[in-house]
């Protein structure tokens, strides 16, 4: 999004993507999984991320990226628990729209999605659902703009040491209300009664 290259898709800088790739095998390796193919093996791999991170000062553009970015703390608080994130690609802000309902959601995100289909605005935009507002960035950070956990990684082994595996803390389950017995439809039958004066 910063760069406005589509690097999840494998567009945009081979330097960037390549950097990635390796990256990904060292968390593969760290984590006792296959490296994948289209990767030397370890020593090669190390020298070849150092390179490209003095090449693309990769350490110092992720630590711009992850202070630029921005957002509005208060919106995460209070009844809600639909949430539209717009990335701004002007001045790097997240903004955050907390709704209660999921048609509210919708019509917004249409109205944002019309302004980005004329040129009106090159903002990115998703929608997500969390039980309580206050866990959005934890639950999220990537959409923030936090790249930190990559980014100490990186830090990790350009200075030669192993990066850190990482496990995602459980999530609490969100309780599904008990199923309600039918009404009963005769509760639904009004009789109207005129009363007249004697």
């Amino acid at each position: 999004m910063f760069n406005g290259e589509d690097l999840k898709h494998h567009h945009g800088s081979a330097d960037w993507l390549r950097l990635f790739k390796l990256m990904s095998a060292e968390f593969a390796y760290v984590e006792g999984c296959p490296v994948g193919p289209g990767v030397p093996d370890r020593a090669f791999r190390i020298g070849e991320i150092k390179a490209l991170e003095a090449k693309l000062d990769a350490i110092s553009t992720l630590e711009n990226i992850r202070t630029a970015t921005t957002y509005a703390e208060t919106y995460l608080y209070g009844d809600g628990k639909f949430f539209l994130i717009v990335y701004n690609n002007d001045d790097h802000t997240v903004a955050v729209e907390r709704f209660s309902e999921i048609l509210q959601l919708q019509a917004r995100l249409a109205s944002i999605e019309r302004q980005i289909e004329y040129g009106l605005t090159r903002s990115k935009v998703v929608t997500v659902e969390v039980s309580r507002g206050e866990k959005l960035v934890q639950t999220y950070p990537n959409y923030f703009g936090d790249v930190g956990i990559f980014l100490s990684n990186l830090r990790r082994i350009v200075q030669g040491h192993d990066a850190l595996e990482f496990t995602l803390i459980q999530q609490a389950r969100v309780k599904v209300p008990k199923p309600q017995p039918p009404g009963d439809v005769r509760n639904l039958n009004r009789r109207y009664t005129r009363w007249y004066p004697s």
